[in-house]
């Protein structure tokens, strides 16, 4: 299609991964393969960071307000409420048997998201930042976020920031 189109670079995105023939190939031809995995790469931390500046920026937008809840029930509910909210798509609990360090998996963009929602009356500490990245993993998502009706301590701000994990405390949706 590259010369089809008279074009001086061809760019072919897939969800799979190529064979090494496709890839000699696109090399031979000037044409970059880009699948799922190079993407992500390519948007994880810019997206993360943007996530990050774009909800401090949206919080007075939202329609959703900082309420009391009676149990961690009812702060799930709402957390899937707020995801919606913030444009998130395909927001489910994690496969049965998974892990139960994450709440919900939820879908924004090419990024899937492990979410915690940590419903607390201390601040949140370090150990929840820990147990999300592990979850995280197991989930296979790309990203994490902490929602927590509380802040989070000193320790938990520092391992998110270096960790990648979007905090998101009572003040972040008030």
């Amino acid at each position: 299609g590259k010369n089809f189109y008279n074009c001086d670079i061809g760019v072919v995105i897939t969800n799979r991964s190529y064979t090494t023939s496709a890839k000699e190939l696109a090399k031979k031809n000037g044409i970059w393969l880009w699948d799922r995995t190079k993407i992500i790469e390519l948007m994880k931390v810019a997206n993360c960071r943007e996530e990050n500046t774009a909800i401090s920026a949206r919080s007075d937008e939202s329609k959703l307000h900082k309420k009391e809840w009676d149990n961690k029930q009812q702060f799930e509910e709402y957390c899937v409420e707020l995801l919606s909210e913030r444009g998130f798509l395909w927001i489910f609990p994690p496969s049965e048997g998974k892990t139960n360090k994450i709440n919900l998996v939820a879908t924004k963009g090419l990024l899937n998201y492990a979410v915690r929602c940590e419903y607390c009356s201390c601040e949140v500490p370090e150990q929840v930042i820990s147990e999300t990245v592990q979850g995280r993993t197991e989930c296979q998502c790309d990203c994490g976020i902490v929602i927590a009706n509380n802040s989070f301590t000193t320790a938990a701000q520092e391992l998110a920031k270096k960790e990648r994990i979007l905090l998101w405390d009572g003040q972040s949706f008030t």
